[in-house]
C-alpha cells in the first residue's frame, strides 16, 4: 500500500519483531481483539498448513513466489 511512504511508517524485513507501547493497545489475534502493551511476532518456516480447494491449490503451486508453501 501507499502507507509505507508516510514519515511515521517504517518499512523493512526481519524474521522476528517485538513491539512495545506505553499503554495497552488493541491487537487483532485471529479475530479476537486483545489489549496488550507488548507483542512478539516470529516467522516460523513451514509452521502453517493450509487446506485449499483444488482450484486454489493448483494456482498456488504454479506461483514461484509461494514455492515454500505446502498445500
Amino acid at each position: 500500500g501507499t502507507h509505507i511512504h508516510y514519515d511515521f511508517c517504517k518499512y523493512g524485513t526481519c524474521r522476528a519483531v517485538s513491539i512495545e507501547a506505553d499503554r495497552p493497545v488493541p491487537l487483532n489475534m485471529d479475530g479476537e481483539i486483545v489489549f496488550t502493551k507488548q507483542a512478539d511476532f516470529e516467522i516460523v518456516p513451514k509452521a502453517c498448513r493450509l487446506i485449499l480447494p483444488k482450484t486454489v491449490s493448483a494456482v498456488w503451486q504454479e506461483k514461484s513466489v509461494r514455492s515454500n508453501v505446502t498445500v
